[in-house]
């Protein structure tokens, strides 16, 4: 096995979703061909795609600020429009980007623009690792974990919505756990603080009308 082979094979252990090493595949796959230039597109083409399932799974658990993002998108697309610098601003907007990793996103989709077409300059060796390298750094080896406004949504739908959850203590637990584990740990004062305070409103609400 090359250097090369090795050091592909420990960026793709980092990957977190199985669908995302599909494009990963393909990008590597070219750059071990020497087909540098198509490696740099395809790893662009696997940042972007990832970004845009992840405004999509924030979509599907509520979060509206992801369902607006993602109707713009579609809207683009199905109007035949470039979405991919949409779908990477959407992304900082919902959340899932921050403004350092942004300003990296950013410089690779120059990149790609750049070395998209076969009469500009040629991507060397050095800028093609470093795309693929990033593309796991700030995506597709990144957890997805929730931002202050869906935390906020959700502590308010916990308590306001009387359906929101089952009533079934397993399905709650299993819920708390797996919204827990995507909470960023500096998070976790706000939360449960916001959370609290939800409840706390509601039981009193309750209690004044019991008083009445």
């Amino acid at each position: 096995m090359t250097e090369n082979e090795t050091w592909i094979l420990g960026l793709r252990d980092k990957i977190i979703e199985e669908d995302d090493k599909v494009l990963f595949d393909e990008a590597t796959g070219c750059f071990l061909s020497g087909h540098l230039r198509a490696s740099y597109i395809m790893s662009w083409i696997s940042i972007v795609e990832s970004l845009k399932r992840r405004i999509k799974l924030f979509s599907n658990i509520g979060d509206k600020r992801a369902t607006e993002s993602l109707e713009i998108i579609e809207d683009l697309e199905d109007k035949n429009a470039s979405v991919d610098k949409k779908i990477y601003k959407e992304a900082k907007s919902c959340g899932i980007i921050d403004s350092s990793d942004f300003s990296t996103v950013n410089y690779l989709w120059e990149q790609r623009c750049l070395f998209a077409h076969p009469y500009t300059k040629h991507p060397e060796i050095d800028e093609v690792k470093h795309v693929i390298q990033q593309s796991i750094k700030l995506v597709l080896g990144k957890e997805l974990l929730y931002n202050r406004e869906f935390l906020t949504d959700l502590s308010n739908n916990i308590a306001d919505k009387p359906f929101f959850l089952p009533s079934d203590l397993e399905v709650i637990k299993d819920h708390a756990i797996r919204t827990i584990s995507r909470i960023p740990e500096t998070l976790h004062p706000f939360f449960f603080k916001h959370y609290y305070l939800r409840l706390a409103r509601l039981l009193q609400m309750k209690k004044n009308k019991m008083s009445i």
